[in-house]
């Protein structure tokens, strides 16, 4: 039959442990304290209690610890819950350095006194619950096979468990460490499951994770890091997790996450950070950047960071010169706003880009990073956008006079298309000149029979070619078009001085004159038309260049120079030295002997020697 028993009536095997213990302290010790005689009776319960704090607190001392948790004889009489002590002041050191502990310690609602010790010790677990340390905890090299809580403990000293390994979690949620310099450090150590620095915990000192390995998460939400210049250093560390600085996370100086490894996000929402530092930060997950409080303190560092998406928003973003992107390399952008997710704007993102430093605008990588993402997001005309704006950045730190001149490129590289605005201009401007040349007869047949009978007043010969001044206008301003009207016709050095304007319709002339547009309008003369013609020739040759520049990549895909062929122009004037050789090359292409033009600054593919595979991709930005 059983017999039930009330909770605090022990059984008559814990009194028979309880005594046997009593009996081994009492040899060794003598004459013990009321509060030892209790961790005597906790340690031999087979319950497991829920302490509450108490107004008293018995003493016990750290030998006493000491010699319990490593004395065979009694550590046969403990429970397997291990030793346990609960309201208790621990007034000397509690020295268990290189011990091999088989038993669990547990401590709640106690205050040390004096410094603990557990340097290169075995333990199957630790507990400190709502414990108040007035000295320093040093574990270095600790070894426990479960867990290590350290939860709402107050000390004023420093923890130390540098290369400990630890084979479940390492909870210190609520903790407050009063104690400046590296007071939380946690150095090359090896934790199993997760490490929990939430629920208020506050640390004055440096927190440090170099080079640890976490098997879980790195929660770091509502923490308040006091520390300068670092609060929070973890290079080199790895977290198969997320991180999460979240929550209202503080911190006025430094968070150091130099070339960590991360399996899960980096999430700083509502965080605090006056600086960020995740330079050769590997993340397989996201980098969440939203609600940030008082941004404008805040220094993004994502240099040579590697990050599959960043999440942020406008008001999160840092003030000018805070964000540093050098070789920042992530598959995706998501814009935030009034919990929506705005569509990739390359305006947007060219105003992110700016917020970098004025030394760190010119250089290609983040601007090209950017144009890649909007290309894979199938709009083409913002990728290119996107490099005009970076082309433009990169004048506008050199002089005003190569401003001016590589505008011009710079404009048409964005859209080539646009070369047809200033030929149809020229156009219609030689078009009316020349027409109105026409009819004052300032145009003359360079034939000599055909000049003989023009100069006579007669009709010229049947067969030779009649002046048409759009087509002589375009044979002008395209040099490269030839259709016989240039080489027929010239201006007439004997016509008399006319008028530019037209004798019909009479609208326009009365219209001139009453705005007295004639007195600006010089008078039609042989010089005068040959200097007209001139210039049309000299930007004809202008516009022809650049257009062969503009359609040069049309070119190469046409005869066959796609980018996985090897080439990859960086500056429209490369690409009119391609567009004359496309021709060529695509002849001998055929024949496998085809020459690479020399000079021009292209990079080969991977196949020569340059650019990876993922890049050649036809229809891919320049990386």
């Amino acid at each position: 039959m059983r017999h039930n028993r009330r909770p605090d009536m022990p059984s008559s095997f814990e009194t028979y442990r309880f005594r046997a213990l009593n009996a081994l302290a009492t040899q060794r010790f003598g004459e013990m304290t009321p509060g030892e005689k209790e961790v005597l009776r906790l340690s031999s319960s087979t319950e497991y209690h829920f302490f509450e704090a108490s107004g008293s607190r018995l003493e016990v001392s750290g030998a006493f610890i000491r010699w319990l948790a490593t004395d065979e004889d009694a550590i046969t009489h403990i429970d397997p819950l291990g030793i346990r002590v609960a309201n208790s002041t621990i007034w000397s050191p509690i020295n268990l350095s290189f011990c091999q502990i088989p038993i669990p310690l547990q401590f709640q609602f106690c205050g040390f006194q004096d410094d603990i010790f557990l340097e290169s010790a075995a333990i199957p677990f630790l507990r400190l619950v709502h414990c108040a340390v007035d000295h320093g905890i040093f574990a270095t090299g600790l070894k426990t096979n479960n867990s290590v809580f350290l939860r709402q403990l107050s000390s004023k000293g420093p923890i130390y468990l540098l290369g400990a390994q630890i084979g479940g979690d390492l909870d210190c949620a609520g903790t407050v460490i009063e104690c400046l310099g590296r007071a939380f450090t946690v150095d090359r150590a090896k934790v199993n499951g997760a490490v929990f620095l939430n629920e208020g915990f506050m640390c004055s000192g440096e927190v440090r994770f170099l080079g640890t390995q976490i098997d879980g998460q790195l929660d770091c939400g509502g923490a308040k890091l006091k520390a300068t210049p670092f609060a929070l250093s973890a290079d080199g560390a790895s977290v198969r997790r997320s991180v999460y600085l979240d929550n209202g996370f503080s911190c006025p100086s430094i968070v150091r996450l130099l070339n960590v490894q991360i399996g899960g996000n980096l999430d700083c929402t509502a965080a605090q950070i006056d600086a960020l530092e995740c330079g050769g930060l590997q993340i397989t997950g996201d980098l969440i950047w939203r609600g940030i409080s008082q941004p404008g303190r805040s220094n993004l560092v994502l240099s040579g960071a590697s990050i599959r998406a960043v999440h942020d928003e406008r008001a999160s973003w840092p003030d000018k010169g805070g964000l540093h992107i050098q070789d920042f390399v992530y598959q995706d952008l998501f814009l935030h706003q009034n919990n929506s997710v705005l569509k990739l704007a390359p305006a947007d993102r060219v105003e992110w880009l700016k917020l970098q430093p004025d030394s760190e605008l010119s250089s290609p990588q983040p601007w090209m990073q950017l144009a890649k993402l909007i290309q894979a997001y199938g709009d083409a005309d913002g990728a290119k956008w996107v490099v005009y704006k970076y082309q433009r950045q990169e004048a506008s730190n050199t002089n005003a006079l190569r401003r001016v001149a590589t505008w011009p490129y710079d404009w048409l590289e964005e859209q080539p298309l646009r070369i047809g605005l200033p030929i149809a201009i020229l156009g219609l401007i030689g078009s009316f000149i020349f027409w109105r040349a026409k009819r004052i007869q300032a145009m003359a047949p360079t034939g000599k029979d055909a000049l003989a009978e023009f100069e006579a007043g007669r009709e010229i010969p049947a067969g030779y070619p009649l002046f048409n001044p759009v087509v002589y206008t375009v044979e002008n301003v395209l040099p490269v078009i030839k259709l016989g009207q240039d080489s027929a016709w010239a201006p007439n050095h004997l016509v008399q001085a006319g008028n530019w304007l037209p004798e019909r319709p009479a609208w326009l002339r009365r219209f001139a004159s009453r705005w007295r547009l004639t007195r600006y309008i010089s008078r039609l003369t042989y010089h005068r038309l040959a200097v007209v013609r001139w210039a049309l020739i000299i930007f004809g040759w202008a516009l022809a260049l650049i257009l062969a520049a503009a359609i040069g990549s049309r070119f190469k895909s046409l005869f066959g120079m796609r980018p996985r062929d090897g080439w990859q122009c960086y500056h429209l004037a490369d690409c009119a030295i391609v567009a004359l050789y496309a021709y060529h090359h695509r002849q001998k292409s055929s024949r496998g002997d085809a020459p690479r033009p020399q000079g021009s600054r292209c990079r080969a593919s991977p196949q020569h020697g340059g650019r990876s595979a993922e890049d050649s991709r036809p229809g891919s930005p320049p990386a």
